[in-house]
């Protein structure tokens, strides 16, 4: 099930829950991780001054 709801922009990530302080630091690192990369992809050259990327793409869903 994981793998078939796991999307690009809503990926899954599994948390070893044994050790609650272990699994809120994992949680932590994999939010800024995430948060990281989507900064560095706006900022990335050939973005727009909006944030969005130049070229052509498909139209976002509401």
């Amino acid at each position: 099930m994981v793998e078939r709801t796991s999307t690009g922009n809503a990926p899954w990530t599994v948390v070893e829950a044994n050790d609650k302080n272990y699994a809120r630091v994992k949680i932590l690192r994999t939010l800024c991780e995430r948060l990281e990369a989507e900064l560095e992809d706006k900022h990335a050259p050939g973005s727009e001054p909006n944030g969005k990327k130049s070229g052509k793409r498909g139209k976002r869903r509401p």
